[in-house]
């Protein structure tokens, strides 16, 4: 059983010792293809021609002549198409190298038993292997190959050969130190063609490199230059179109232009029609209205006749109502005489009664006030101004076209005769002598169209001559009643009459020094007639509201009067329709 399994172990030693010598033969058989494959294809080209067989030569590698060199390439080139590639050259060159040394071949079949046994003996031995690898690494760094052999093939090889038989052991260190010295020549020439090579390709892309950027700057010069011509082109078009586009409009707005003056056309056609129809309806009621025109003209023409006939009647009964006022002057005239004789009378009884008491003399005189009797005695005649026509505009403005009869009542001190110096010469007189009996004020003011004239009566306001100022109120288009703002009495006395009534308030400006005024409320002086009423506060020092009460009273006593002969002439009209209807039937 001993013998057997040692049988079985030598013959396997044997073929595992045959098998590991293949594997080294090719080992190197192949570094060295592909070293000597680099070496002729300089150029990088991944095949070889039969010309690149001579590098071989020229690089000292081996001693074969050019023809030797050509049989060695036909022999690998098996398909015969003188094209070596990578892969043809290095198996090829294997068999070259395993024909090229057969005592390699015959030292790995004759020897194998004793390298089987000799292997069984090393793996066995450790601290021998160690010693003996250590042999085989001094032996390479003798011959300067320990960095090609650093398989452990060829160190196992050497081992075996050293052992068993060191005749051949020589030969293969002879071998390697060959082949190691061609390794390290061709490694030289290697790193020298691969430094040109480097140096050739630094070039290259510098040359490469220069070429790129100067064909880039030429073609993004050409690629300007294009865009130049492409955009000039473009501007062209773009000119062109807008012109065109110009035109276009040109011509669409000449289109609706037209079609606007067809509408327009058609428009003006339909309303043409229209108008036409129009137009004989309005003659129709032409001649329907010229008919009627022609009667209403008849009865205007008679209307302004009678107009024109009032206007004169009325002017005449103002110059009338002048010389009536003069026949009564002379009557106040009288009775005033009469009043200063019986005021002399009283006044030498006073004297006379000079030990009396002045409170009971005064009380038992009819006038008990000497405040009233003191302007009677300084008066020497009696002053009566009768001043009909004193205008503040030219005498010239011309024939008024309405006269007006104003009567201004109220109580004494109120500051009548103030506002109608103020309304008439615009002035104040603080120092102005009250009125007795009655004074006369013409004002003429331009009212819208007309010039209304205003007779003012400026009465007395005593007591005693209440008599005489109610007699003024007979035909009297208008009554102004005034009172003092800041005197409750004067208010209290305001008269009403069938007329035009304006109450007017004087003295604003004692209201506005401070002192109270009169409460007023509209139930106090609301007439119970069909008259008409105003209401003004006015100053006569100031002037404030004097011309623009008087227009506003004017202006009503306008209306007042339209409105009368309105009124008229809707009567005469009413009464001169039925004539005018039977005359019509009489005449059909």
């Amino acid at each position: 059983m001993g013998d057997l399994k040692e049988k079985k172990l030598k013959n396997a030693g044997h073929l595992n010792f045959a098998m590991l010598n293949d594997e080294i033969l090719e080992n190197v058989a192949f570094d060295t293809a592909r070293q000597f494959f680099t070496i002729c294809d300089r150029d990088s080209k991944g095949y070889l021609l039969k010309g690149d067989m001579q590098r071989l030569r020229e690089s000292g590698l081996c001693n074969l002549s050019i023809e030797e060199l050509e049989m060695v390439f036909d022999s690998l080139d098996e398909d015969h198409n003188g094209i070596l590639t990578m892969e043809e050259f290095i198996f090829g060159f294997g068999e070259f190298v395993k024909s090229t040394h057969p005592e390699m071949v015959e030292l790995t079949e004759n020897e194998g038993e004793q390298a089987s046994s000799q292997q069984l003996q090393c793996i066995t031995n450790t601290d021998e292997d160690v010693v003996e690898r250590e042999k085989f690494q001094t032996f390479l760094r003798q011959i300067g190959a320990e960095d090609l052999f650093s398989d452990e093939n060829t160190e196992q090889l050497w081992q075996i050969l050293r052992n068993d038989n060191p005749n051949v052991l020589n030969k293969f260190e002879a071998f390697l130190k060959n082949l190691s010295s061609e390794m390290k020549s061709v490694r030289d020439k290697m790193c020298a063609t691969t430094q040109g090579k480097r140096e050739d390709l630094n070039r290259l892309y510098t040359d490469v490199e220069q070429q790129i950027k100067q064909e880039t700057e030429r073609c993004l010069k050409n690629e300007q230059e294009k865009m130049q011509k492409l955009q000039w082109s473009l501007e062209n078009e773009i000119e062109s179109k807008n012109l065109q586009l110009q035109e276009l409009s040109e011509k669409f707005s000449m289109a609706q232009t037209k079609m606007e003056n067809m509408e327009y056309d058609k428009e003006k056609s339909r309303e043409k029609d229209t108008l036409a129809e129009q137009k004989q309806n309005l003659e129709m009621q032409l001649c329907k209205q010229k008919d009627e025109s022609e009667e209403l003209m008849k009865y205007l023409n008679k209307v302004q006749k009678e107009i024109r006939e009032e206007r004169k009647r009325r002017a005449k009964a103002a110059l009338t109502v002048n010389d009536e006022a003069v026949v009564e002057r002379e009557e106040l005239i009288k009775q005033l005489n009469a009043l200063r004789a019986e005021n002399m009378r009283l006044l030498d009884e006073l004297d006379e009664n000079t030990n009396m008491s002045q409170a009971a003399s005064l009380s038992a005189s009819p006038c008990a006030s000497t405040s009233h009797l003191r302007p009677l005695r300084e008066t020497t005649a009696l002053h009566v101004r009768m001043n009909f026509y004193k205008l503040t505009e030219p005498i010239n403005i011309g024939t008024p076209d309405r006269v007006f009869k104003v009567v201004v009542a109220g109580d004494s001190g109120v500051g009548k005769t103030c506002f109608l110096d103020r309304l008439c010469n615009n002035r104040f007189n603080p120092g102005i002598r009250s009125t007795i009996g009655i004074d006369f004020h013409m004002k003429i003011l331009k009212v819208e169209d007309q010039l209304i004239a205003l007779q003012l009566w400026d009465t007395a306001g005593q007591e005693r001559f209440r008599s005489i100022t109610k007699q003024y109120f007979r035909k009297a288009d208008a009554v102004i009643l005034m009172f003092d703002l800041v005197s409750v009495s004067s208010f209290t006395s305001v008269l009403e009459e069938d007329c035009v009534v304006c109450i007017i308030g004087n003295k604003t400006d004692l209201v506005q020094e401070g002192k109270q005024a009169v409460k007023i409320y509209k139930e106090d002086f609301s007439p119970e007639t069909d008259g008409e009423s105003l209401y003004f506060e006015t100053s006569a020092k100031s002037g404030d509201s004097v011309h623009a009460a008087m227009y506003q009273l004017a202006l009503v006593l306008k209306d007042v009067s339209s409105r009368r002969d309105e009124k008229l002439i809707c009567l005469q009209k009413s009464t001169d329709k039925p004539k005018s209807k039977c005359c019509s039937r009489t005449n059909v």
